[in-house]
Protein backbone atom coordinates (compact mmCIF):
# COMPACT_ATOMS: atom_id res chain seq x y z
CA UNK A 1 0.00 0.00 0.00
CA UNK A 2 1.39 3.27 -1.06
CA UNK A 3 1.38 5.67 2.10
CA UNK A 4 0.03 8.61 0.12
CA UNK A 5 -3.28 7.08 -0.49
CA UNK A 6 -3.34 5.64 2.94
CA UNK A 7 -6.48 7.19 4.99
CA UNK A 8 -8.76 9.66 3.81
CA UNK A 9 -6.82 12.84 4.44
CA UNK A 10 -3.39 12.21 2.75
CA UNK A 11 -5.34 11.87 -0.21
CA UNK A 12 -7.68 14.48 0.07
CA UNK A 13 -4.63 16.85 0.69
CA UNK A 14 -3.03 15.42 -2.28
CA UNK A 15 -6.14 16.14 -4.47
CA UNK A 16 -6.91 19.55 -3.32
CA UNK A 17 -3.20 20.99 -2.43
CA UNK A 18 -2.53 22.77 0.81
CA UNK A 19 -3.85 25.99 0.36
CA UNK A 20 -7.70 24.70 0.60
CA UNK A 21 -6.75 23.88 4.01
CA UNK A 22 -6.21 25.86 7.35
CA UNK A 23 -4.37 25.62 10.59
CA UNK A 24 -6.01 26.12 14.07
CA UNK A 25 -3.86 25.52 17.29
CA UNK A 26 -5.86 25.60 20.38
CA UNK A 27 -3.73 26.45 23.15
CA UNK A 28 -4.58 24.82 26.26
CA UNK A 29 -3.91 26.32 30.04
CA UNK A 30 -2.54 23.29 32.19
CA UNK A 31 -5.46 22.14 34.04
CA UNK A 32 -4.36 20.95 37.84
CA UNK A 33 -6.48 18.38 37.60
CA UNK A 34 -5.28 16.03 35.15
CA UNK A 35 -1.73 15.97 32.71
CA UNK A 36 -3.74 14.76 30.15
CA UNK A 37 -6.56 17.55 29.15
CA UNK A 38 -5.11 17.32 25.52
CA UNK A 39 -6.52 13.77 25.03
CA UNK A 40 -10.26 14.78 26.20
CA UNK A 41 -9.84 17.66 23.43
CA UNK A 42 -8.90 15.21 20.76
CA UNK A 43 -11.51 13.04 21.90
CA UNK A 44 -13.80 15.48 21.83
CA UNK A 45 -13.11 16.68 18.32
CA UNK A 46 -13.10 12.99 17.26
CA UNK A 47 -16.69 12.64 18.16
CA UNK A 48 -17.65 16.26 16.71
CA UNK A 49 -19.92 15.35 13.93
CA UNK A 50 -17.66 17.99 11.31
CA UNK A 51 -14.41 15.83 11.70
CA UNK A 52 -14.93 12.86 9.77
CA UNK A 53 -11.82 11.90 8.17
CA UNK A 54 -10.52 10.07 11.21
CA UNK A 55 -11.91 6.50 11.00
CA UNK A 56 -10.99 5.32 14.34
CA UNK A 57 -13.17 7.40 16.43
CA UNK A 58 -11.72 7.10 20.20
CA UNK A 59 -8.38 8.33 21.64
CA UNK A 60 -6.44 5.66 23.57
CA UNK A 61 -5.37 6.74 26.89
CA UNK A 62 -2.89 5.11 28.15
CA UNK A 63 -2.90 7.21 31.52
CA UNK A 64 -4.81 6.84 34.47
CA UNK A 65 -5.70 3.62 34.34
CA UNK A 66 -5.53 2.45 37.77
CA UNK A 67 -3.31 2.67 40.16
CA UNK A 68 0.82 3.47 40.85
CA UNK A 69 3.43 0.74 40.44
CA UNK A 70 7.16 0.20 41.82
CA UNK A 71 9.23 -2.43 41.10
CA UNK A 72 12.24 -2.57 43.56
CA UNK A 73 15.02 -5.23 44.08
CA UNK A 74 13.41 -7.93 46.27
CA UNK A 75 14.56 -6.28 49.23
CA UNK A 76 13.49 -2.90 48.36
CA UNK A 77 16.56 -0.50 48.53
CA UNK A 78 16.45 0.31 45.01
CA UNK A 79 13.37 1.22 42.84
CA UNK A 80 13.99 0.32 39.24
CA UNK A 81 10.86 1.84 37.45
CA UNK A 82 7.14 3.46 38.65
CA UNK A 83 4.62 3.95 36.39
CA UNK A 84 1.34 5.21 36.79
CA UNK A 85 -0.84 2.34 35.76
CA UNK A 86 -0.90 -1.92 35.27
CA UNK A 87 -1.03 -0.93 31.27
CA UNK A 88 1.63 1.43 31.32
CA UNK A 89 3.99 -1.05 33.29
CA UNK A 90 2.77 -4.07 30.56
CA UNK A 91 3.43 -1.63 27.54
CA UNK A 92 6.79 -0.67 28.90
CA UNK A 93 8.24 -3.71 30.26
CA UNK A 94 6.10 -6.72 29.05
CA UNK A 95 4.96 -7.33 32.62
CA UNK A 96 1.64 -9.21 32.68
CA UNK A 97 -1.17 -7.41 34.99
CA UNK A 98 -2.45 -10.62 36.51
CA UNK A 99 1.82 -11.41 37.52
CA UNK A 100 1.67 -7.37 39.19
CA UNK A 101 -1.46 -8.20 40.87
CA UNK A 102 -0.38 -11.34 41.90
CA UNK A 103 3.35 -9.34 43.35
CA UNK A 104 1.21 -6.90 44.55
CA UNK A 105 -0.39 -9.58 47.16
CA UNK A 106 2.94 -10.44 48.54
CA UNK A 107 4.82 -12.98 46.15
CA UNK A 108 7.71 -11.43 44.27
CA UNK A 109 8.80 -10.93 40.52
CA UNK A 110 11.32 -13.73 39.46
CA UNK A 111 12.90 -14.37 42.92
CA UNK A 112 14.68 -10.79 42.52
CA UNK A 113 11.87 -8.13 42.00
CA UNK A 114 9.12 -6.42 44.40
CA UNK A 115 6.37 -5.18 42.87
CA UNK A 116 4.57 -2.57 45.43
CA UNK A 117 1.78 0.23 44.90
CA UNK A 118 3.00 2.50 47.33
CA UNK A 119 6.47 4.07 47.33
CA UNK A 120 8.58 2.21 50.14
CA UNK A 121 11.12 5.16 52.13
CA UNK A 122 14.96 5.29 51.70
CA UNK A 123 15.03 3.38 48.17
CA UNK A 124 17.34 4.95 45.62
CA UNK A 125 16.54 5.50 42.32
CA UNK A 126 18.29 2.99 39.53
CA UNK A 127 17.69 5.41 36.99
CA UNK A 128 17.92 2.90 34.39
CA UNK A 129 16.06 3.77 31.09
CA UNK A 130 13.19 1.69 30.50
CA UNK A 131 15.28 -0.43 27.57
CA UNK A 132 18.06 -1.36 30.44
CA UNK A 133 15.20 -2.08 32.77
CA UNK A 134 13.38 -4.12 30.22
CA UNK A 135 16.93 -6.07 29.25
CA UNK A 136 17.42 -6.71 33.51
CA UNK A 137 14.30 -8.36 33.38
CA UNK A 138 14.98 -10.17 30.88
CA UNK A 139 18.27 -11.69 32.12
CA UNK A 140 16.61 -12.46 35.59
CA UNK A 141 13.72 -14.01 33.79
CA UNK A 142 16.17 -16.37 31.69
CA UNK A 143 17.79 -17.29 35.06
CA UNK A 144 14.83 -17.51 36.76
CA UNK A 145 13.33 -19.91 34.63
CA UNK A 146 16.09 -21.70 34.30
CA UNK A 147 16.65 -22.52 37.81
CA UNK A 148 12.64 -22.96 38.19
CA UNK A 149 12.77 -25.98 35.11
CA UNK A 150 15.36 -27.74 37.29
CA UNK A 151 13.73 -27.80 40.45
CA UNK A 152 10.29 -28.23 38.60
CA UNK A 153 11.35 -30.76 35.82
CA UNK A 154 13.97 -32.21 37.49
CA UNK A 155 13.57 -36.28 38.88
CA UNK A 156 16.12 -38.19 40.13
CA UNK A 157 17.02 -41.20 36.92
CA UNK A 158 18.03 -45.03 37.86
CA UNK A 159 20.38 -46.20 35.44
CA UNK A 160 20.66 -50.09 35.76
CA UNK A 161 23.14 -51.93 33.32
CA UNK A 162 21.25 -55.20 32.32
CA UNK A 163 24.23 -57.39 32.01
CA UNK A 164 25.86 -55.95 35.52
CA UNK A 165 22.34 -55.48 37.24
CA UNK A 166 24.61 -52.07 38.70
CA UNK A 167 22.54 -49.49 39.36
CA UNK A 168 23.62 -45.62 39.62
CA UNK A 169 21.09 -43.06 40.53
CA UNK A 170 21.32 -39.43 39.02
CA UNK A 171 19.10 -36.06 40.22
CA UNK A 172 18.10 -35.78 36.46
CA UNK A 173 18.93 -36.90 32.77
CA UNK A 174 20.98 -33.63 32.54
CA UNK A 175 23.59 -35.02 35.27
CA UNK A 176 23.60 -38.06 33.21
CA UNK A 177 24.39 -36.63 29.92
CA UNK A 178 26.73 -34.62 31.79
CA UNK A 179 28.69 -37.53 33.24
CA UNK A 180 28.52 -39.55 30.15
CA UNK A 181 30.12 -36.92 27.68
Amino acid sequence: MNQDDSGQLLPLLNKEGFDKFSLEIFVMPLDLRSHYYFLFLEQYYLLHKSFNLNTQRIVHFRVNQGNPIYLYDLKGNTLYYSSKSLRQIQGDLGIHPSTCKSCLKGNSYLNFFKITGIPLEGAYQANLSVSEIASLISEKKTLFLSNASRVLFSQPVIVKNVKTGETMEFPSIVSIVNKVV
